[in-house]
């Protein structure tokens, strides 16, 4: 019985995963999105260039928090 419960648990939880990295890569289960459909516009370029601003801001939290990390194991270590 817990055999099929953490199977249960573990297939759930791979789903949950996968649904959440679909969502963020912006995958729909359709082969076309409806954002290919949509005609070009000011507002579209703009949520885009503020998508890459905020994928560079979250690179640099991330590098941040790493460095942050090396410096306190480094010390943590001495």
């Amino acid at each position: 019985m817990s055999e099929q419960r953490r199977e249960e648990r573990n297939r759930k939880q791979h789903e949950y995963r996968a649904k959440k990295r679909a969502e963020v890569n912006n995958v729909d289960g359709n082969t076309m999105s409806d954002t290919s459909m949509q005609p070009t516009t000011i507002s579209s370029l703009l949520s885009e260039s503020d998508n890459v601003r905020q994928s560079q801001k979250s690179e640099e939290q991330r590098e941040d928090r790493n460095r942050k990390q090396r410096i306190y194991r480094a010390r943590k270590k001495a």
